[in-house]
């Protein structure tokens, strides 16, 4: 277990319909993190934080690629797309990407990576009641995203919007916080998950330095039944959902012993709805 100091990072619950709900960060944070926080454009050094990060990197990315396929050609929308990482991944496989977050900061940061690496991508300050897009698209993602919306409807209005871009029987591929996990409090080595009051829950992120967290997020836990009666809201029908496990590569690197905890306990899954054709 991440040893316990006494100080409480300070959390600030979520505002918005994206992925710029409430994340903060520890008191004991390096320089550039920024103190008093109310969304992720607030954040400064999230995207070194996150393309570090192993569960991003050797399981909720792969989880999805493995879904999607050969994503080469194919036009996918990243909903809630942060600064960018993401988008960045699918374009390198030869996809076309388009990504939207409520983070105007954040927005701006991928920006500065597409202007730099000239990918092709295109990103949007919106949220999912705001998104708009002349486009359709083949498939759409969201990486830990969907958990951020405070209540039912707004869960719903992800779906609703995503399925109005997206081509008659396409997908909408998501990574969320997995209905059916409940060891709250356990050490995942670069996660702990809390239970608060309702559905909410403390995700708190660690890197090598475990002595305190140095992010920390109020998410919610919704039930299958929640999110599969969202989908269906939104005009999708759910498909089905997939426990998530680390590549191999993921595996040998950071050894068995790492991921053994997070491979028994699920605290992710993937869960993957269709536009009603």
């Amino acid at each position: 277990m991440a040893k316990e100091t006494g100080k409480e990072p300070m959390t600030c619950r979520s505002r918005g319909s994206s992925s710029s709900f409430g994340l903060s960060v520890a008191e004991t944070s390096p320089p550039g993190f920024a103190a008093d926080m109310t969304n992720w454009g607030n954040i400064d050094v999230y995207g070194q934080f996150i393309r570090r990060d192993p569960f991003r990197n050797g399981l909720h990315y792969p989880a999805v690629l493995a879904e999607l396929g050969d994503p080469n050609r194919m036009r996918i929308l990243d909903v809630g797309c942060n600064e960018g990482l993401f988008p960045r991944l699918l374009a390198a496989h030869g996809a076309s990407v388009v990504g939207y977050d409520a983070a105007a900061e954040r927005i701006a940061e991928a920006q500065q990576h597409e202007q730099a690496q000239r990918l092709g991508i295109q990103y949007h300050v919106a949220t999912p009641r705001t998104f708009s897009s002349v486009q359709t698209f083949d498939v759409a993602v969201s990486v830990m995203v969907l958990n951020y919306a405070p209540s039912i409807e707004d869960l719903e209005a992800f779906f609703v919007s995503t399925q109005r871009y997206l081509v008659p029987d396409g997908r909408f591929v998501s990574v969320v916080l997995n209905p059916a996990f409940s060891a709250f409090g356990e050490d995942f080595v670069v996660r702990r998950i809390s239970k608060l009051e309702g559905r909410a829950v403390r995700m708190e992120f660690f890197d090598d330095d475990r002595s305190a967290p140095k992010l920390t997020s109020i998410q919610h836990q919704y039930t299958k039944g929640e999110f599969e009666r969202a989908a269906v809201q939104g005009g999708m029908r759910p498909q089905r959902w997939k426990d998530l496990f680390a590549t191999g590569a993921a595996v040998a690197e950071l050894g068995e012993d790492f991921w053994r905890r997070c491979h028994r306990a699920q605290p992710y899954a993937l869960f993957i709805a269709r536009k009603q054709p």
